[in-house]
């Protein structure tokens, strides 16, 4: 037997299917604020942790690739700001994109924590790019790596 929830004609109940998938922590929740007692929480207040979900470029059971080489190797020279490339690590089965665009949120208690994290190098590019994602202006670590890896032959 089916169970539907009561609704109002301006209302419906999405259902969304997914699979457990890692993230990377951009911003934990900020602390709980406090506004008083009301009848029920307002979800608009409640704290949640700022995320960027990793999206496999193979498929972990056969190896298949998802995209071309040729895109994953203009991904790796941060050629393009809208994605970041996380290469196979302790805690990713695959070698993985970060795309910028699917930046969301997320409840902490709806996340499992992993024993890794990104080194603070890497941290400080991919900052960097979520700056250039956002207002276009490229500096930092992450103007000086894309200068080095898209155009290496005034590097050296």
């Amino acid at each position: 037997m089916a169970i539907t929830p009561p609704l109002e004609t301006n209302e419906e109940f999405p259902v969304v299917r997914a699979k457990r998938r890692p993230v990377v922590i951009l911003r934990p929740a900020p602390p709980e604020i406090e506004v008083g007692v009301t009848q029920s929480r307002s979800q608009a207040i409640r704290p949640q942790a700022l995320i960027a979900p990793l999206y496999s470029v193979q498929l972990a059971r056969t190896g298949e690739r998802r995209f071309s080489r040729e895109f994953i190797d203009r991904i790796r020279v941060l050629e393009w700001p809208e994605y970041f490339f996380m290469p196979l690590c302790p805690g990713l089965e695959v070698d993985s994109l970060l795309p910028l665009p699917r930046v969301t949120n997320a409840f902490e208690s709806h996340l499992e924590p992993l024993q890794w994290a990104l080194s603070e190098e890497v941290v400080n590019v991919l900052l960097d790019q979520l700056r250039f994602y956002f207002n276009r202006v490229c500096e930092g670590v992450y103007a000086d790596a894309r200068k080095m890896l898209l155009h290496p032959e005034a590097a050296g």
